[in-house]
Formats: C-alpha cells, sequence, structure tokens
C-alpha cells in the first residue's frame, strides 16, 4: 500500500481522562446546507456531558488538494463552528480529527497520513509524545466522503474518536479497621515513545536514557482507607503509553493500620511490582487495588474497556 502523508503539523491536547460514549449533533454557521459541518462521538474523562467539549482541530483534503490544516472546530451553544468555511464539492474529501487543541511541540508532534491509492483518510503518525504527566487524553478520528452533487450527501461529518493511551488507575480498599496511607509512588513505566511510526498501529517506546527517563508519579498526604468501599489514591487517573508490563513497573505504598479502639501503628512500607500478564492496551482502562487485611496488603488488577462505568466508584 502506497501511502503519503499529507498534512504535517503539531497539534494540541487537551488533559483529560475517560467517562462514558456521549453523542452530540452540531450545526454550521451557515444555514446553507451545502457548507460541510461537523458532529461527534467522543468519550471524555472527568467531564460527564458532551456539553464540556469546548474545540478539536480538524484536517480537510479535497482530492489532492490540502483545503484546511489543524483547523480549530469550537463549540458555541449548541453548534460546532468553525472560521474558514468550506463548501462541499465534487469528489473525494479526506477529514482527520484531533482532539482536542494545544500541546506545544516539545510535546507532541504528530502527521496525519492518507491511503493515497484507495484515496482514504487513513491514520495518525505520532512522531514524538511525551506523556511524563499522563494528564493528557489522545484521540483520533477519521473520516472520507466522495461528494456527488448529482446526488448530494450534505449530513455532518461525523468523528468517532478513538483512544489512543491506557487508563491507570490506583485505589485502596481495607477488610477491617482503617488504614492512613502517606504516600504511594507509581513508576517503571515508559512515558516517552512513537506511536505508528515504526510498526502499524502500535506504540513504541522510546529507548531509555539521559533523556528519556522512565515514568514516576507520587501521591503524598495523608488518605484514611475505611470500609471495602475503592478509595483512589490518585486525584485523576494517569492516561499512559500502551506497553508491555515489566518488572521495572512498581508501586510501592506508605501506610499505617489502626484497629477497632487502637491507636494508629508505626508507619510501614511496601513494593509492589506490577502483575506482568496483563499488559497495557489502547483504549483500555486498568484499575490496580492495594487490599489491607489486619496487617497484610495485596495488589489485584482488573480490566475494562474505557467506557465502560463500574458503579461501584464516581468517576
Amino acid at each position: 500500500m502506497t501511502k503519503k502523508t499529507i498534512l504535517r503539523t503539531t497539534v494540541a491536547i487537551a488533559a483529560l481522562a475517560a467517562a462514558a460514549c456521549t453523542k452530540t449533533t452540531v450545526s454550521t454557521k451557515s444555514d446553507d446546507g451545502s457548507y460541510i459541518h461537523f458532529s461527534t462521538a467522543v468519550s471524555r474523562a472527568v467531564v460527564d456531558d458532551a456539553s464540556d467539549i469546548s474545540e478539536f482541530g480538524i484536517w480537510l483534503y479535497k482530492d489532492n488538494t490540502s483545503v484546511l490544516t489543524n483547523q480549530k472546530v469550537y463549540l458555541s451553544g449548541t453548534s460546532w463552528l468553525y472560521d474558514d468555511l468550506q463548501k462541499w464539492t465534487d469528489g473525494p474529501h479526506l477529514f482527520g480529527a484531533f482532539y482536542p487543541f494545544g500541546l506545544p511541540e516539545n510535546v507532541i508532534d504528530v502527521d496525519m497520513e492518507i491511503d493515497k491509492d484507495q484515496g482514504i483518510a487513513d491514520e495518525f503518525l505520532i512522531k514524538y509524545y511525551d506523556g511524563s504527566t499522563g494528564a493528557n487524553d489522545l484521540m483520533t478520528a477519521v473520516h472520507t466522503r466522495t461528494f456527488d452533487s448529482a446526488n448530494p450527501d450534505t449530513s455532518p461529518v461525523r468523528f468517532t474518536f478513538r483512544h489512543l493511551l491506557s487508563r491507570i488507575r490506583i485505589e485502596a480498599v481495607t477488610g477491617s479497621g482503617e488504614v492512613t496511607i502517606n504516600s504511594v509512588e507509581f513508576s517503571g513505566m515508559g512515558v516517552y515513545g512513537t506511536y505508528n511510526y515504526e510498526k502499524d498501529n502500535e506504540w513504541v517506546i522510546m529507548p531509555v536514557g539521559t533523556d528519556t527517563p522512565l515514568g514516576s508519579f507520587t501521591a503524598s498526604g495523608m488518605t484514611v482507607i475505611a470500609g471495602d468501599a475503592p478509595t483512589t489514591l490518585f486525584k485523576e487517573d494517569l492516561l499512559l503509553i500502551p506497553q508491555d508490563v515489566t518488572s521495572a513497573m512498581t508501586l510501592k505504598v506508605s501506610y499505617s493500620s489502626t484497629e477497632s479502639g487502637e491507636t494508629a501503628g508505626e508507619p510501614q512500607e511496601k513494593t509492589f511490582t506490577l502483575p506482568e500478564a496483563t499488559d497495557w492496551e489502547m483504549g483500555k482502562s486498568y484499575r490496580y487495588t492495594l487490599k489491607f487485611n489486619m496487617e497484610d496488603v495485596g495488589l489485584s488488577v482488573s480490566v475494562a474497556d474505557w467506557n465502560v462505568i463500574d458503579t461501584s466508584v464516581e468517576w
């Protein structure tokens, strides 16, 4: 398959994690049905509904001509607007979207590609990504439509975004008494990488060296865990590059246990290596649960699709 990179730009991503899949239909700045307009089907983190979505970037190629390059599409009331309005014309229209809009070039460098032989919007390349903050929800969408004025389809371009990262939650439960967690350190994962650059539809972790250290995330301050309802230990879920789980990935916890009617015991520390049988995949949600019972503590992991909501936990 012959491919041609049609657009090269640095794009912006907002700090998002994920919730349920929501849909919204959008209109255009003009009532003229001949103008191109958009709708979305996206999943978000922390935000509960699509009305909170504010903007994303789009690309448009008409046949062999670049028309829009990282054009901002923004929500105004119930309508998605963009400033450089385009009308439908006969022939192929190749769309790409990166959601949302705004990280600097030292964080991400993205190309969009088309399948030149088949004339379809194909995929994105991420030539470099710095995911050391664990805060960015990278999403992409593509759409191809061949317009025919003799039988016109001017319906909205629907972008169904997909997540490119894995969502990681660290939580704790206790079977008896109370546990005071002083700090948690989650470390050892690769946070710098490329996507679909060396291998189709895969992330490649950059070799660890002076300029590419492993990731490390810390939550500190006292958190009291009581009862068997999970308590999230990081304020936000971590959004990390999909990768094989290795023995380098560790979860270290400092804690004190308190039985009924007793004062807190001496602080203890325990370090776990992550279960290596559960690798991180794109669009999957992973929950690592520290389970305290008397003086003992264990670690388990569960996996779900990104948009599956467990009603026992507030997302």
